[in-house]
């Protein structure tokens, strides 16, 4: 807001004031629900109507969206980013590491606590890798803005090195679409966090691309 944003904050699934039994970031109560849907399902659409929310205000420009999040937002900036083209500059903070390489890829499709998608879970439990990578997400919000902070010391998504490294993979195609500038990649030393310097660095890239 101090940098002449409007802000919208909505609460995921399974936190804030949308917490089910039995507690913050268990979903068993959303598959009870809708058992032929996804949690990631739900969070982007969540998500892109949280935009149309935006957008339905007269002193907000619908042309200068733009989304960021930590962690669990950090996927929902991603997905958000790559199936709606409103959104002109993601930033996705500590939020996954490729698929290939990732250490314990069940937990995107685990049977407790928060589960993601979790018809994936046949595949993963037979020790196949679904047929995808989070590259792809990426690359559908070319020539957008995409800018992704990682780790080193990550305790929860290990990989952060490799994930910064398939991020920077993706420039040429920034570059072939003429926008190179849009494409930006971090891994800092430190653990499950964003520091203040790369938080600065966040928000002056944003600057370039949303504010007049």
């Amino acid at each position: 807001v101090r940098r002449g944003y409007v802000v919208l904050i909505p609460d995921s699934i399974t936190a804030g004031e949308r917490i089910d039994p039995p507690g913050a970031f268990h979903t068993a109560e959303h598959y009870r629900r809708h058992p032929n849907t996804s949690a990631m399902g739900k969070m982007i659409q969540d998500g892109r109507v949280a935009i149309s929310v935006l957008q339905s205000f007269d002193f907000v420009d619908d042309k200068r969206i733009g989304t960021i999040g930590h962690s669990l937002g950090a996927e929902e900036s991603l997905f958000v980013s790559a199936f709606d083209d409103r959104v002109k500059a993601a930033v996705a903070s500590c939020g996954y590491a490729p698929l290939a390489v990732e250490k314990k890829p069940d937990r995107w499709a685990r049977d407790h606590w928060f589960s993601y998608i979790p018809k994936w879970r046949i595949d993963l439990r037979a020790g196949r890798k679904p047929a995808w990578d989070f590259d792809a997400a990426m690359s559908l919000i070319a020539p957008r803005g995409y800018f992704n902070f990682q780790t080193s010391e990550d305790q929860i998504f290990e990989e952060g090195k490799a994930a910064d490294a398939m991020t920077l993979s993706l420039m040429d195609i920034w570059s072939f679409l003429g926008a190179p500038e849009n494409l930006r990649s971090r891994l800092d030393p430190g653990e499950h966090d964003i520091n203040e310097d790369a938080r600065e660095e966040v928000y002056e890239w944003m600057d370039k691309i949303l504010l007049p």
